[in-house]
């Protein structure tokens, strides 16, 4: 390996490939449900959208999940980008009047 100096910083480094490599996958897949999400709340303007927003916030929630359980993301990230994601829709929702805005 390059730039290793002895044995042990060589498996590290292998091991390190490894690991990004196995990762990219499961946060490529979440990341891509959740830019799936945001285009379905930009293109909703009618209440008659929302179930496919809603469906995209279940996948992006499972991806999130699934991804955080591989080791991929660290569960405060994980909350921080529901938490994110749940906010959008719930504007999404006050500004289609199906919620108040008081809550």
């Amino acid at each position: 390996m390059a730039g290793a100096n002895n044995m042990s910083q060589a498996k590290r480094a292998r091991q390190d490939l490894k690991r990004r490599a196995y990762n990219k996958g499961w946060k490529t897949s979440a990341r891509k449900s959740v830019k799936a999400l945001h285009i379905a709340i930009e293109e909703t303007d009618a209440e008659g959208g929302m179930p496919q927003v809603q469906e995209a916030l279940n996948t992006a929630y499972s991806a999130l999940d699934r991804a955080t359980s591989k080791g991929a993301f660290h569960k405060k990230t994980t909350s921080r980008t529901k938490g994110r994601l749940s906010l959008a829709v719930k504007k999404l929702k006050v500004n289609l009047g199906l919620l108040s805005a008081d809550k």
